[in-house]
Order: C-alpha cells, then structure tokens, then sequence
C-alpha cells in the first residue's frame, strides 16, 4: 500500500509535470515497470496517478507505457494553463520577502543586526542586491530540499554541468542569462554560501544544495528575519 502524504503544493505539481514531460524525466519514470515503484511512489501520490498502482500492480506485463506519457502530456498541458500563476507556499514566500526587505533597513536596524550576527553586517546588506531571479531560486532549493516528490524527480535524470542553467531556466520559466548570473562564481548566492554548487555531482538535487538546516528554516512559519540571518550566515 502506498503511504499516505499530504497533497502536494500546486507549483510543486507544476514543476513534477515539467521534470517528466518537456525534460524527459518520463523515460526513467515509466520504465522497467517491476522496479517502478521503488522511490517512486511519491511522485505517483503527488500527481495523482494511484490508479497506475491499482490497475498494474499484480499485471506488470500490460503496463502500457505508451497510454502512461500520453497521461502525463494532458496532466502538463492542463498544468502549464491552470498553474502557470501557482506560487510557492506562504511560509517560504513570506520568509523570501523578509530577506529581500533589508534593502529598507533604518541604520538603528543595521546596528541591532551587526551585534547579533556577529559583524556580518556587510553580508546582510550584500542581500539587498538578490534579484528576483536569485529569489524563485532560492525558493526551488528549499522545495527541493524538503519534498520527496521533488527531489525524487530531479533525481530521474543525471545532469551535466552544462545542462543545469537550461534545466532551471525550463523548470523555473526564467531566462537562461538570468540563471546563469545567479548562479556564477561570483554572485550574490554564491558569494554568501545561500547555494552551493557542487559541479562535481551528476544530479541537480546534489549539484544546487543549500546549507544545513537552511531550508527547513525558510519554509518554516515561525521563521523570523533574526533566525533566518543567523542560519544564513553562521556557514
């Protein structure tokens, strides 16, 4: 039986169709039926796809893989019209505001953080030049960090380092030139350790890592901008 789990967020849904229709990540998800379901059921609860489970369980051998992506198409197409304005959770959107806010920090506010995070003062205001761009990345990161279904997804296909600004630039709907700024050597994200890039890894979960306990302080609603600083900068 599968477990049971919460319905997944709309742009998480979003993001699952977009992973498995337009990049490909169907081909490893509906193939080799007898090893399907290992690791896999999240993402089959998330797009609501148990009947697959119920009809094919104990009839691998009928599985019809062509019927599955044809599936899969409609659920994208209908997704890309219905969704295409979905927004990440509150918390997490909440959080992101509040950071992107230190552009309007009094002087007294500057001097209050300076001592509680010990003399990081001119790294709190490096955030107040994070775009947009480096925000929706932000929020996809920590998404990824803690949904199953998601970071399931991603895993399906290995990635090469060249392929990582296009994948993002396809999930996230932003433009390649943006992404890759975000995510050069020298920016914002980069320079203040809120991504790490580990170009050495095959898949994007592994490749695009925020720091320890980074994420589950972003999309928690109890977060404040002193605990989010303090988990940002303390790495």
């Amino acid at each position: 039986m599968l477990e049971s789990r919460k319905a997944a967020a709309p742009i998480v849904r979003l993001w699952l169709l977009r992973l498995l229709v337009p990049l490909g990540g169907h081909k490893e998800f509906i193939a080799d039926w007898d090893c399907y379901w290992w690791g896999k059921d999240s993402i089959i609860q998330a797009l609501g796809l148990e009947h697959w489970w119920v009809e094919h369980y104990d009839d691998a051998f009928n599985f019809n893989k062509k019927s599955a992506l044809k599936e899969l198409r409609k659920l994208h197409e209908a997704a890309e019209k219905e969704l295409k304005n979905a927004k990440v959770p509150d918390p997490l959107a909440n959080n992101i505001k509040q950071v992107k806010k230190l552009t309007k920090l009094s002087e007294t506010d500057y001097r209050l953080f300076e001592f509680l995070l010990a003399n990081n003062i001119k790294q709190v205001a490096m955030l107040a030049k994070l775009s947009e761009t480096d925000c929706r990345i932000l929020e996809f990161s920590a998404l990824l960090d803690t949904e199953e279904a998601l970071a399931c997804a991603v895993d399906l296909k290995p990635l090469r380092h060249r392929d990582v600004v296009s994948v993002l630039s396809a999930l996230l709907a932003l433009p390649q030139d943006e992404i890759h700024s975000s995510l050069a050597k020298n920016s914002v994200l980069t320079k203040l350790g809120l991504v790490n890039l580990n170009w050495d890894s095959r898949g994007l979960d592994a490749i695009l890592e925020l720091p320890d306990e980074f994420a589950d302080r972003f999309i928690s609603a109890d977060s404040d901008s002193v605990d989010l600083l303090q988990g940002m900068l303390s790495d």
